[in-house]
């Protein structure tokens, strides 16, 4: 719960202030012993009575107070310290604590007649005297909550900015794939050729990746069939590299040689040659 307090008039509620018993000297001791204790502490510690008025204060409360000592505050009621806090939500909380005699605890921003506004983690316990207002000052810890959520906000923005140009650099490479898949597909023979060859076949071909290392490739001339099933080392756009070269060589060889050892002999030579192997190339394992 947090509430903003705006300057504006000051109006004070009409409040039935109920009898009270006189304290005995006994009582009165143990009262004055708790205030005295109440003074050390590091929170700030407030006493309003039924009409709103200050009836005591610690010096913690005064430090969070800024410009007022402890006599002027003493002489105000909450409503002269906090100007316009009857028209908040948090006076309304105060006032429910007030009449329900109810605790509460929530945050709030607060603005001083003098100063710049601060945040406190406020806690109201109901006394016989009215209320008694615990408040720590966490402006601090808001500023900083503030800086980091602004952090935060900043780093999703760059986040977004830095995913939408990973998704187009994905989207262009992964079209530029689709588009070689197409091209070395159209070097593969069509099943037709492979069915009117040999009537009872099929073909599985199931790439690992968008482009494949893999191929299959058939010709024919007036004497023989020729029918090769290779796997080429590597996958992917390195294995397709390679399978083009393949299968490139292979439709030149057919026209030269007759004879599947010499052509695979040659291809070994000519796939060797295309990529440098013999200048022994580091991480060339093809």
């Amino acid at each position: 719960m947090s509430y903003l307090i705006t300057p504006s008039r000051i109006v004070v509620p009409q409040k039935t202030t109920p009898v009270k018993k006189v304290k005995s000297k006994q009582e009165q001791a143990s009262i004055m012993a708790g205030l005295f204790a109440l003074d050390y502490l590091l929170e700030g510690v407030q006493i309003i009575g039924y009409d709103w008025k200050f009836k005591y204060v610690n010096e913690a409360l005064v430090t969070q107070s800024k410009h007022h000592t402890k006599r002027e505050i003493l002489g105000m009621s909450l409503l002269d310290l906090y100007p316009g806090i009857e028209f908040s939500e948090m006076f309304q909380a105060l006032r429910n604590c007030m009449l329900l005699r109810e605790s509460n605890k929530f945050e709030a921003e607060l603005s001083f007649t003098h100063g710049n506004p601060s945040w406190f983690e406020m806690r109201v316990e109901p006394i016989e005297d009215g209320l008694m207002i615990f408040t720590l000052d966490i402006t601090e810890r808001k500023k900083s909550e503030d800086a980091l959520k602004k952090l935060n906000e900043n780093l999703e923005e760059k986040i977004e900015s830095r995913t939408a140009q990973l998704q187009a650099k994905n989207k262009d490479i992964m079209d530029s794939l689709n588009y070689a898949r197409k091209i070395q597909q159209a070097f593969l023979p069509k099943r037709s050729m492979l069915m009117d060859s040999f009537i009872e076949s099929m073909v599985i071909y199931q790439p690992k990746d968008v482009v494949s290392g893999d191929f299959y490739w058939l010709r024919k001339d007036e004497n023989y069939t020729y029918l090769a099933v290779a796997d080429c080392t590597g996958h992917g756009v390195p294995g397709a590299l390679v399978s083009m070269i393949g299968m490139e060589q292979l439709n030149n060889l057919v026209l030269e040689l007759d004879s599947p050892a010499k052509m695979l002999e040659n291809l070994n030579e000519v796939v060797s040659t295309a990529l440098r192997q013999n200048e022994r190339q580091e991480g060339s394992q093809d």
